[in-house]
């Protein structure tokens, strides 16, 4: 919570000022009391009303005390906190001091209250590819890269998310953990994949941390992963040289025998 600060001075004076305060800030009120007369003030009360959209602030009593007797030419100050609760435009009342049958009244003045700032950590996570389209055997990189959109830090990240059916890690590791990412900035990692089974897949991944610990999904675009066609030529090639070297010797033979 921030604070402000507002003041209220004797009777003598009648000021009005605006004064800025946020909905959840505490605001400090400090009274001015001052015997302008040439005798000492005796009896003093003090009527201070609690304003509209305001609440007790912890720590400070509500309404204040004053003390019983001002002597001439004194003067003291009297402070005391208030918390707002709801945002809008207020009017703070004079305060009133009675003194014997005399009455002495403080300026009043408008407040406003504005809603409540909002600080609060963002992050998006992006999963990109270096290829999309792969072979059973090849490997593909995924680098993802989480940024922090907010106002204030982002604590305790987590990413995290199973490896793609069909598929496994080659390098690196799909899960990571951060300790902070400031307002403004990212952090990248990157892994890569191998694909052992052909079919379609993707990453997703879940990121949680401080401002959102159910955490949301992100997914990679989709990983088309074929059958690698084997060559049959390799291995007929070798198999038709086997069967003509078969043939010859059998030929070869044939005609030694025949003579």
């Amino acid at each position: 919570m921030t604070s402000g600060h507002s003041e209220k001075r004797g009777s003598f004076l009648s000021q009005k000022a605006n004064w800025i305060s946020s909905k959840g800030d505490v605001v400090e009120f400090k009274i001015i009391v001052e015997n302008t007369g040439n005798g000492t003030a005796h009896n003093l009360t003090l009527d201070e009303k609690l304003p509209q959209g305001f609440t007790r602030a912890v720590g400070s009593s509500f309404p204040p005390a004053i003390q019983e007797e001002l002597k001439a030419g004194e003067s003291l100050e009297i402070l005391f906190a208030l918390k707002a609760v709801e945002s809008g435009l207020y009017n703070i009342e004079p305060t009133t001091v009675k003194y014997g049958s005399n009455i002495a009244r403080s300026n009043s003045f408008s407040l406003i209250v504005l809603d409540e700032k909002m600080e609060k950590s963002n992050l998006t996570t992006v999963i990109t590819l270096d290829k999309n389209n792969i072979f059973t055997g090849e490997s593909v990189k995924a680098t993802v890269k989480i940024t922090n959109n907010g106002n204030v830090s982002a604590e305790s990240v987590l990413i995290e998310g199973p490896i793609p059916k069909g598929m496994e890690i080659a390098e690196g590791d799909l899960r990571q953990v951060y300790k902070k990412i400031e307002p403004g900035e990212y952090e990248e990692y990157s892994a890569t994949l191998k694909a052992v089974e052909s079919g379609n897949n993707s990453i997703q991944l879940k990121t949680s941390y401080s401002d959102d610990p159910t955490g949301f999904s992100s997914n990679s675009d989709p990983i088309i992963v074929t059958e690698k066609e084997k060559n049959y030529l390799y291995i007929l090639i070798p198999a038709i040289i086997i069967i003509a070297g078969i043939a010859l010797f059998v030929i070869r033979r044939h005609r030694e025998y025949s003579y």
